[in-house]
């Protein structure tokens, strides 16, 4: 391609190869554009945890269990019903998934599932 944005082909070179080469060009340009988003998204992020003393995971609310602390709040009440409402309103997961993680997270802390300390 010409600086002019008209397509020229070499003399000896088949259009074929020369759309190929094109095309090829293309997509080594499209990956730099993701690397070049990537790297901005990883410097914004470094901000926000520079800026708010924590990690992007605490900043959004979401612990390492991927409970919000309302839904903690309830699974330790041992409200599982309501905590595992709150997870599917937030995540969209079914029933059983939303559960596990209530339940998950109750065992990991010591709360019987059906009731009580452990």
């Amino acid at each position: 391609m010409s600086r002019n944005g008209k397509i020229t082909i070499q003399e000896g070179v088949s259009p074929t190869t020369e759309l190929i080469t094109g095309l090829r060009l293309l997509e080594k340009l499209k990956d730099l554009a993701v690397v070049k988003q990537q790297r901005a998204l990883g410097e914004q992020v470094n901000k926000l945890q520079t800026v708010f003393g924590s990690t992007l995971v605490d900043f959004l609310g979401v612990g390492h269990s991927g409970l919000t602390p309302a839904e903690i709040g309830l699974a330790r009440e041992n409200q599982r019903i309501p905590a595992i409402k709150l997870v599917r309103e937030r995540t969209g997961c079914s029933m059983s998934e939303a559960k596990e993680l209530v339940e998950k997270w109750q065992r990991e802390n010591g709360i019987n599932p059906s009731g009580g300390q452990q």
